[in-house]
């Protein structure tokens, strides 16, 4: 599932193509299924013709998006699952002693989700923050959007959180390099 979701993930940066190609002994059982439903038709050259383009423009890309979608729904609830089962493990952990925390489960598509921690591990506060990508480097232009970035400086002004901690998932890197600018220029600004 995770292969699932990192290929499409690949796809979604332009790095890589995913196509779903139907077996040769596939294609050929569902053409056979397909003369048969045609049975009354006499001319063989029509039948063929018509099965051949049935196939190649309606019934074989139905089933190559079926399959990916079944596919991709199989990886989500996979990785809702590990996400679920490694949150517990985290959540069971002592937290760092005598510490608050910001903990970044970083993200795309549905922005960076952040949580504050007391210094016994009590959740203070939530939000979510969204990356601001450019470049052909990601990862070296990678900052917060405007409002969030000031959003996190002011919760770390507000509740005063000593540590940092980021997820390693999907934009792990990109949500690092954007902390670490955004931390180097509250330093430079102090």
């Amino acid at each position: 599932s995770s292969g699932i979701n990192a290929e499409y993930g690949g796809e979604n940066l332009k790095a890589l193509s995913v196509k779903i190609q139907i077996a040769h002994h596939a294609e050929n059982a569902i053409k056979r299924e397909c003369m048969k439903v045609l049975s009354r038709v006499t001319d063989n050259n029509l039948k063929r013709e018509t099965v051949e383009d049935a196939c190649s423009r309606l019934i074989f890309p139905l089933v190559c998006r079926r399959a990916r979608s079944w596919l991709t729904e199989a990886a989500v609830e996979s990785s809702i699952d590990v996400f679920a089962d490694n949150l517990k493990h985290l959540l069971l952990t002592r937290p760092v002693k005598g510490i608050s925390i910001m903990a970044i489960d970083p993200g795309y598509k549905h922005g960076c989700k952040v949580a504050v921690l007391d210094k016994q591990g009590n959740i203070m506060k939530t939000d979510v923050v969204y990356l601001q990508l450019s470049g052909s480097s990601a990862v070296k232009a990678s900052r917060f959007r405007g409002p969030d970035e000031g959003k996190l400086q002011r919760l770390q002004k507000e509740l005063g959180f000593k540590m940092i901690a980021i997820g390693n998932g999907t934009a792990c890197r990109e949500t690092e390099t954007a902390i670490a600018r955004m931390i180097k220029e509250i330093m430079i600004g102090e």
